[in-house]
């Protein structure tokens, strides 16, 4: 699990498509970015935010200054025409980093993976798959699975999106104002993730069923223009995740009673 990028300037290097074309920056080193407000439950609705990224994509090592203005010559202006705004962090006066590097870059391979995404402040668990190698801001946490469970995904991404693991989060991490939760990496992975067992086949081979038909009918929803059809995709997701629900209360061993502490919470 692991945070996403801090750039020490977000206004200057979280852009949109309108910043790009009026300076025709180099989209080589120009990647699309999620924000908190993008993730939601299923789904990820990206709102259009592009980050410069000026480091070597194979070896992670920022691009020198003389390289960055040869290759790179729009990007660079537009580092210079910002470079008073850049040099206003203090931080780096005391740190090895050239004036136009991100504060804490990561590594860009690490978004490139398959990952699960969730914002690090939500009402509730609110968990995707990211299949299209976004980067992610420091409201955005990234979860990749281990090898033995990396043809997993849709399975963890039924219970982490669960009632069941909803209630647990909300018991383990720190409530916030207005309702909300930090989902930050010291409460995912304290999440118990039952493994899959001879016992418990039929219930897991079943998440993972409803899980992409749920992915797939929240596309269909998202592009239906018809009240019908938009009505029709609406209850099929509700019907999904009611059944995911179920399953996932067998699978943990919850009793009626149970059952009922979890739903009124």
């Amino acid at each position: 699990v692991f945070q996403g990028i801090a750039s020490g300037k977000d206004e200057v290097f979280y852009i949109n498509e309108a910043t790009i074309r009026e300076n025709k920056l180099e989209r080589e080193i120009i990647h699309p970015i999620l924000k908190g407000k993008d993730v939601n439950e299923y789904n990820i609705k990206w709102s259009g935010v592009y980050c410069i990224y000026p480091y070597d994509s194979k070896t992670n090592k920022v691009i020198e200054e003389s390289k960055l203005k040869q290759k790179y010559p729009n990007v660079y202006n537009y580092f210079v025409d910002n470079k008073a705004n850049l040099r206003g962090r203090p931080y780096f006066d005391n740190s090895p980093k050239l004036w136009y590097e991100l504060w804490c870059e990561r590594n860009l391979n690490k978004f490139r993976q398959v990952k699960i995404v969730n914002a690090e402040i939500a009402p509730n668990n609110r968990f995707q798959i990211d299949n299209d190698g976004f980067l992610g801001n420091t409201k955005i946490f990234g979860t990749v699975l281990i090898k033995e469970w990396e043809n997993e995904y849709l399975y963890i991404l039924g219970l982490l999106n669960s009632n069941v693991l909803n209630f647990y989060h909300k018991q383990i991490s720190v409530p916030k104002a207005g309702g909300f939760f930090e989902y930050k990496t010291q409460f995912i992975n304290l999440y118990p993730i039952k493994k899959v067992t001879a016992k418990n086949k039929f219930n897991h081979d079943l998440i993972s069923d409803f899980v992409q038909q749920l992915l797939d009918s929240k596309i269909k929803l998202e592009s239906a223009k018809l009240e019908k059809d938009i009505d029709y995709y609406d209850k099929k997701c509700l019907a999904l995740n009611s059944k995911i629900n179920t399953l996932v209360y067998q699978l943990y061993g919850l009793n009626d009673d149970e059952i009922k502490i979890v739903e009124e919470n």
